[in-house]
């Protein structure tokens, strides 16, 4: 009677899957479980030619390691700047120049931080400051300065200071352990701030050494890759500690501020990026601002459908042209779109629609439901019998 019982069981479970009837499903969205600190970052490499990749055979430096380090543990990445280097690595967008100091890299960030807006900067200054050996005693001041900077500038963000690598010449050398220590009471001020700001220390067990360079003072592949370990740590440290919030929005920026009927495209978003890239002057019917996996909202063409979404945009779309010739009708945020001309249904937030309950046939909460009635029937049969 009990093998007959699990049989009927057995074969109610499997009709039940493949009947595709409108049988009660259970609501399981609050069983998709995720990280607490699984947080999308919004990284802003900022350095100079380290971050840049000299040394890097693709040009990529320590940030592809790193994003496939953050990608292994589940963590949603990508990374921001106003410059470009990688050849193996598709978010290749850094903040980084070669040959910059402290003072200049602070002007790029200044000018680049409002623009992208990170959650999470990874900071490593300091280097060619020591370039002719000798002390610097205002680095931690002047990086500190810097850090607040970005705080203003990116409320919310998180930063990350590397200690400045090891070098093979012995001056150099002992100039950046000066560095060295002047961060360290950098980071016990913070502290003492509740910054959210996180010290990882290059010169670790975990860190390049100087078997590890291209030269006397760049990594090489093998440098990168304990470089982007140590990072992991201090973003791994930041996630614990809760400094970690959702990436703000940006705003967007439509080039020149004449719309022309002739020129080029104009202002077209940066690909999988934060910040839209700066065209020319829009040409009759041209695109204006179409962004493709980018976390900006897009504006209509000309003659094309007011408050269309971005494709995979995280924002909501801007309103295009209404049909009149020469430039674009304003960005509007799409949050009150009017389905009757052309747009795309969207929540009142501008997002996507929210995933609803799973349905019946398709979803692990339904067989589980079907798995449960159908264990219920065998009982009953069981004790029937």
């Amino acid at each position: 009677m009990l093998l007959a019982s699990l049989l009927i069981a057995a074969h109610a479970l499997v009709a039940s899957a493949d009947s595709g009837s409108d049988v009660p499903y259970l609501d399981v969205t609050s069983l998709h479980f995720k990280r607490a600190d699984a947080v999308p970052l919004r990284i802003m490499p900022v350095g100079a030619s380290v971050t840049f990749g000299v040394g890097s055979t693709t040009g990529d430096s320590y940030r592809k390691d790193l994003l496939d380090l953050l990608k292994a543990q589940g963590t949603t990445a990508e990374m921001v700047g106003s410059r470009k280097n990688g050849k193996d690595l598709a978010n290749n967008q850094v903040e980084a120049t070669s040959g910059f100091v402290i003072s200049q890299i602070a002007k790029a960030v200044q000018k680049a931080t409002p623009q992208f807006k990170p959650n999470l900067v990874l900071l490593d200054a300091g280097t060619n400051n020591c370039n002719k050996g000798g002390d610097v005693p205002d680095a931690g001041t002047s990086v500190g300065a810097m850090i607040d900077e970005i705080y203003k500038d990116s409320p919310g963000a998180t930063v990350v200071l590397a200690t400045v690598l090891a070098t093979k010449d012995a001056d150099q050398d002992k100039c950046r352990v000066g560095v060295n220590t002047q961060y360290q009471v950098l980071a016990t001020d913070m502290a003492a701030k509740k910054a959210k700001f996180v010290l990882v220390d290059m010169r670790s067990a975990d860190g390049p050494t100087t078997a590890d360079l291209s030269d006397s003072r760049h990594p090489n592949d093998a440098g990168y890759a304990k470089m982007a370990k140590v990072w992991l740590k201090g973003i791994q440290e930041a996630q614990t500690k809760g400094f970690l919030t959702a990436p703000a929005a940006v705003a967007a920026n439509t080039g020149s501020d004449k719309h022309n009927k002739g020129g080029k495209n104009q202002g077209g978003a940066a690909k999988n990026g934060t910040a839209p890239a700066t065209g020319g002057k829009p040409k009759k019917g041209g695109h204006h601002g179409g962004a493709k996996n980018a976390t900006e909202p897009a504006t209509g063409k000309k003659g094309g459908h007011k408050g269309q979404p971005a494709k995979n945009a995280t924002e909501p779309a801007t309103g295009g042209n209404r049909g009149g010739k020469g430039g674009q009708k304003g960005s509007t945020p799409g949050q009150k779109q009017n389905s009757t001309k052309g747009a795309t249904p969207t929540n009142k937030t501008g997002g996507a629609k929210p995933t609803g309950p799973v349905k019946a046939g398709s979803s692990v909460a339904y067989e589980l439901h079907a798995f449960v009635t159908a264990s219920m029937m065998g009982a009953a049969v069981y004790f029937l019998l």
